[in-house]
């Protein structure tokens, strides 16, 4: 299992009036940088709004951080899954307990 980051270039679902939701392109780069100036340069203009450029002050609104979990197979994604689960179980109980139970427990090497 392994996660991967990019950044995918976003565009409004309207492009006549942008009263549309953000949507993705599809597009995407391995780096915040890259999508920007993807996002300010010429090629953008048929995403936007109008056809109207986006300043750079602004484009960082038309990008996106995304995170992909890749698996490698089944039971991958079933130990994942567990995990998660018993994460969840552990913020759960935590939550139920004051701040000094909390504190006892953590000293005690139950939850880091």
């Amino acid at each position: 299992m392994k996660t991967v980051e990019y950044f995918e270039v976003t565009q409004n679902s309207d492009t006549t009036e942008g009263r549309g939701s953000t949507i993705g392109t599809g597009i995407t780069f391995t780096t915040e940088k890259a999508a920007i100036d993807f996002v300010v340069s010429k090629h953008y203009k048929k995403y936007s709004v109008m056809g109207q450029p986006v300043e750079r002050r602004n484009a960082s609104y038309h990008v996106d951080k995304v995170s992909v979990i890749v698996y490698d197979d089944v039971t991958d994604y079933e130990d994942n899954e567990e995990s998660v689960r018993l994460n969840k179980l552990k913020e759960s109980a935590l939550k139920k307990l004051s701040a000094d139970e909390q504190q006892a427990l953590k000293k005690l090497g139950f939850f880091s």
